[in-house]
């Protein structure tokens, strides 16, 4: 992943040093050197924050693939994509508040018409791929 940024951020830089003017690098009477170099490092510091930020997006359209795809390997799916992943944040966010993953369970029980082991199986698919740092509280 971080050579990923890295690499997102040399590509943008790349782009830029080519986009440059010519009368960029011409110092004025006004102090256009320093002008100039200025915006060309507000320049990179937005190309940069672009660059990363489409990593950012990627990187969760490819977590949100693979959850989907793990629900589907087993048999967990409900609604739309949308909604799947929307109730793993809401598990993330509920175990993160200090409820227990039997909780979590129960609170998504009802996508399962009451069936206790897809609940289960959901919560740890959500935990796997959306709040790792909750593990802990799978046993149960």
């Amino acid at each position: 992943m971080k050579k990923l940024v890295f690499a997102a951020i040399a590509a943008g830089a790349l782009v830029l040093a080519g986009c440059s003017d010519s009368d960029s690098n011409t110092p004025n009477a006004s102090g256009g050197g320093a002008e100039s170099a200025s915006r060309s490092a507000d320049e990179f510091g937005s190309a940069a924050s672009s660059a990363a930020n489409a990593v950012g997006d990627a990187a969760s359209a490819a977590r949100d693939s693979a959850f989907i795809g793990a629900l589907g390997v087993g048999n967990l799916k409900f609604g739309s994509d949308s909604d799947m992943t929307s109730e793993a944040r809401d598990v993330c966010s509920s175990l993160n508040e200090g409820k227990s993953a039997a909780d979590a369970g129960n609170d998504v029980k009802d996508k399962y018409n009451g069936d206790d082991s897809k609940a289960k199986g959901f919560v740890r698919a959500a935990v796997t791929a959306y709040c790792p740092t909750e593990v802990g509280k799978l046993i149960y």
